[in-house]
C-alpha cells in the first residue's frame, strides 16, 4: 500500500525554500573564506573555479548575517511545528507513515548537522574556543556539517527529480488541506524566531573590552615584560585563527595595555614554535636573488619571511570590516569607509633591531594594489631591500657573523659589495633587509620583542598625540584589532569579534 502524500503547510513550504536559498548562499560565501584561510579541502585545482564563482568584500559578515538568517529559519521552522502539532509526521517513527522510518532519522541527522554547523560557527566567529585545539574541533565541526549538508542537499535533490510522482515535489506543490496555516502559531514561531535572531545577532556584535588606565609608572620597552612593570595591568585574552603556519593555525595572544600621562604602552604574547628571521639573498649562477618558495600563493610569502605582530586603532569601524576579500589584485584590500585607521606592525626583522614598529593607516580604497594602506611619511632610515634589482646584487655583505639575519646602518660588521672581491659560492646566503632607525611620523613607535622557548613577548609604545595628521589621538574609546604572523608576509590570524579599547 503506497503511503499518503504528506499534509504540508505554506509556512513550513516557505521555511524549506528560504533554508535551501540561504545554504546555497552560505556555500558561496564560505568557500570563498575557506579559498582565503588555505583550508586543505579546497583543492589547488579547484580554487580557480572558486575564486571565480564566490562573492567578494565583506564576506565575513555576509557569512554571519547568512548564518543568521539560516539559523533564525530553523527556529522557525520548529516552533511552528512544535505548536500546530504538525511535525508528528517526523518526530513518531513508528505511526503516521506519510515518510519512511528512514527518511525520518534522515531528517533528524540534518537537523543535527545544521545546529551543529551554525554553532561551530558561532563558536569560530565570537573566539569561544579554547586555544588552538578549540579552533581545531570547532573548524572539523564547521567544515563536516557543511559537507554533509551538502551532499543532503544532493540527493535529496536527485530524489526528488527521480520521483515517480507525478509532480516534482509534494513539499512545494502538493494538495491544500483545512488548517493550511496555523495563523497564530505562525506569529508566535516567527516571533520567537526574531527574537532568538536578534540575541544572535546582539551577543555576536558584544565587544571583548580592554581597560587602559592611566598609571604612575613606566615600563623600559625591551621585550622582557618584568613583572614588575606590568603587574595589576588590564588585559584580555584574544583567540585568533587562520595563520599560516601556526599551530593548529590558531594564536592566543594576550594584550594589555596602560598609559602614563604622555605615553601609551601595550604587551604582546602569543605562543610560536619557530623564531623566523627568514629574509635572506642566495647566490645563484645568475646573481643574487631573494629567497622565495616556488609558489608564494594568493597571500604571498610564508616559508621565507619573517614574524610580525600588528594593532588597529579606528574611531568607528572594527578591523574586520575593513577587510574586503577577493578585491584589487585577487587576494583582498584592506581599507575605511572614510575615517582613518591607525595601525602599528612590528616586524621580527624588519624593525626590531632597531626597537620600533612601522607606523602606517588606512584611508578610503584607492583602488588596487593598495587599497586604503599607507606608510606615515619618513625623514630618514627604515628597511628596505638589500638588492640592487637591476645589477642583481646586494649592495652590502656582512662581515661579522653576527649579522646573519639582517644588517644594521650605522654599526660595524658589514661592508659595500663588490663584484670583484666577490667570494662567496653558489647557495650561499646573506641577510636580505637593511635597517636603521626611523625619523619622522613613521617612526614614532618603540617596539621590541624577545622570542624565548616558544613564546613571542612584544612591548610597544607611542605618545597618546604625535602631531601628525594621520596618527589618532589615543585618549577614548577605539575599535581595536590584534594580528599575529608566523613566518608570513600577509597570511596572518584573525580574530573576528570585536574589541573595543577605552583609553581613560
Amino acid at each position: 500500500m503506497a503511503r499518503p502524500d504528506p499534509n504540508i503547510s505554506l509556512p513550513v513550504r516557505i521555511a524549506h525554500g528560504l533554508a535551501t536559498v540561504l545554504f546555497i548562499l552560505l556555500t558561496a560565501t564560505g568557500l570563498r573564506l575557506a579559498w582565503w584561510l588555505g583550508k586543505d579541502w579546497v583543492e589547488p585545482a579547484v580554487r580557480p573555479v572558486v575564486d571565480a564563482i564566490t562573492p567578494s568584500g565583506g564576506v565575513y559578515d555576509q557569512h554571519a548575517i547568512l548564518g543568521t538568517l539560516f539559523g533564525a529559519v530553523g527556529l522557525f521552522y520548529s516552533f511552528y511545528l512544535l505548536f500546530t502539532g504538525e511535525g508528528r509526521r517526523l518526530t513518531n517513527l513508528f505511526h503516521r507513515h506519510e515518510y519512511s522510518f528512514l527518511k525520518k532519522i534522515t531528517y533528524f541527522a540534518v537537523f543535527v548537522l545544521g545546529m551543529a554547523a551554525i554553532i561551530s560557527g558561532f563558536s569560530i566567529f565570537t573566539g569561544l574556543y579554547s586555544e588552538g585545539p578549540g579552533y581545531l574541533f570547532n573548524s572539523f565541526v564547521h567544515q563536516w556539517s557543511f559537507r554533509l549538508l551538502a551532499l543532503f542537499l544532493l540527493l535529496h535533490t536527485a530524489e526528488v527529480i527521480m520521483s515517480r510522482r507525478t509532480r516534482i515535489n509534494v513539499m512545494f506543490f502538493g494538495r491544500r488541506f483545512i488548517g493550511f496555516v496555523h495563523w497564530p502559531a505562525m506569529l508566535i514561531a516567527a516571533a520567537l524566531a526574531v527574537v532568538g535572531a536578534m540575541a544572535f545577532r546582539q551577543f555576536m556584535a558584544q565587544p571583548q573590552v580592554l581597560v587602559c588606565r592611566e598609571m604612575s609608572r613606566e615600563v623600559s620597552v625591551d621585550g622582557y615584560a618584568m613583572e614588575a612593570e606590568w603587574e595589576g595591568i588590564d588585559s584580555i585574552v584574544v583567540q585568533t585563527h587562520g595563520g599560516a603556519n601556526l599551530t593548529y593555525s590558531a594564536a592566543t595572544v594576550m594584550v594589555k595595555s596602560f598609559r602614563s600621562g604622555r605615553d601609551i604602552y601595550f604587551l604582546l604574547r602569543w605562543a610560536d614554535d619557530t623564531r623566523s628571521f627568514n629574509r635572506h639573498l642566495v647566490k645563484t649562477d645568475s646573481g643574487w636573488m631573494p629567497v622565495r618558495s616556488a609558489f608564494a600563493g594568493p597571500l604571498g610569502e610564508d616559508i621565507y619571511y619573517e614574524d610580525q605582530a600588528a594593532l588597529y586603532f579606528s574611531r568607528s569601524q572594527s578591523c574586520r570590516a575593513s577587510c574586503h576579500l577577493a578585491e584589487g589584485a585577487g587576494v583582498g584590500l584592506h581599507y575605511t569607509g572614510g575615517d582613518t585607521a591607525d595601525v602599528w606592525v612590528w616586524k621580527a626583522v624588519s624593525t626590531n633591531p632597531t626597537a620600533e614598529a612601522d607606523d602606517r593607516y588606512w584611508v578610503r580604497d584607492n583602488g588596487p594594489p593598495m587599497g586604503g594602506r599607507r606608510f606615515d611619511n619618513r625623514a630618514a632610515g627604515g628597511y628596505r631591500e638589500n638588492l640592487d634589482s637591476l645589477l642583481r646584487a646586494p649592495y652590502f655583505v656582512p662581515s661579522h657573523r653576527i649579522f646573519r639575519d639582517w644588517l644594521l646602518y650605522g654599526s660595524p660588521g658589514y661592508e659595500p659589495y663588490s663584484d670583484l672581491a666577490d667570494t662567496f659560492s653558489i647557495g650561499s646566503l646573506i641577510p636580505a633587509v637593511l635597517v636603521a632607525p626611523t625619523s619622522g611620523d613613521r617612526g614614532d613607535i618603540e617596539a621590541r620583542g624577545v622570542w624565548r622557548e616558544g613564546v613571542w613577548t612584544v612591548e610597544l609604545t607611542r605618545g597618546l598625540t604625535t602631531g601628525s595628521p594621520v596618527d589618532l589621538r589615543l585618549k577614548g574609546e577605539f575599535q581595536f584589532g590584534v594580528a599575529v604572523f608566523d613566518n608570513a608576509e600577509r597570511a596572518h590570524a584573525i580574530h573576528l569579534r570585536p574589541i573595543r579599547l577605552v583609553v581613560e
